[in-house]
């Protein structure tokens, strides 16, 4: 015999959970990942937690599913400076501030970016993850059928916007022009936290016009933090960890 379970009612107490523990900032890791699990089942519904559940979607929408339960924590967000302020104190994103990560592959800057967009989707506030070749693609589609002006709008009730690898966008006027229209668009008015493994001295193999390089950099960073990111690769470290790990369990 197949359990029965009410999917209605789990969502919508599963969605109040999330609900009541965003406002009052408990920072309850465990219970707010199981929240982002079970929406990641994508389960229909046509009752009154159908609102609930979009709305918890809306916040949990694209980040990482592989590191859902685990970027909670915001330990290895940079801690010198004003860097270990940025998942915790609000004025930045209020402010439509950014937030520039850069580094070679490995060193964590797509871990860093989750990280932090979950420590500000439990205070409360709005965050879309995206990989920006996607992104792209999402608004070079709306442009083609006339909508980028209601695509971009669309983004606006992000406080912020997790732009990832824009080192992999595609040196291309059609790719790169709608790059810049989402970071003009967003200036001043919305955040961006971008991680790039491409320097500024090298965005020419993003952007294929010299003075559009130049101006998406200089709206980027006239209210902006930048942290350059160096060491041995995340995930070989990763590695040796778990060697270890077995090693000392054997």
């Amino acid at each position: 015999m197949q359990p029965q379970f009410d999917a209605e009612r789990i969502v919508g107490d599963s969605c109040q959970l999330f609900a009541c523990l965003v406002p009052e900032r408990m920072g309850q890791p465990v219970l707010l990942a199981a929240v982002f699990e079970f929406v990641a089942l994508d389960v229909k519904l046509d009752g009154p937690s159908s609102g609930l559940l979009a709305e918890v979607k809306g916040s949990a929408a694209e980040f990482p599913s592989s590191r859902m339960t685990h970027a909670a924590g915001v330990g290895d967000l940079p801690q010198d400076g004003a860097g270990g302020a940025l998942a915790t104190d609000m004025a930045w994103v209020e402010a439509a501030h950014n937030v520039l990560l850069f580094g070679p592959s490995g060193v964590g800057k797509s871990h860093l970016a989750a990280t932090l967009g979950h420590a500000l989707i439990e205070h409360g506030l709005r965050v879309r993850y995206t990989a920006a070749c996607e992104l792209v693609q999402q608004l070079q589609a709306a442009k083609q059928e006339l909508h980028l002006a209601d695509a971009l709008t669309k983004l606006d009730k992000y406080h912020l916007l997790v732009i990832d690898d824009i080192g992999y966008v595609k040196r291309s006027e059609s790719e790169t022009s709608v790059l810049f229209e989402l970071i003009a668009h967003r200036y001043e008015a919305g955040s961006l936290l971008i991680t790039s493994n491409l320097p500024f001295s090298a965005w020419n193999r993003v952007f294929p016009d010299d003075m559009m390089a130049v101006a998406a950099i200089d709206r980027l960073i006239h209210h902006a933090q930048v942290f350059e990111l160096s060491g041995e690769s995340y995930r070989k470290r990763a590695h040796a960890r778990q060697q270890k790990e077995v090693a000392a369990n054997s």
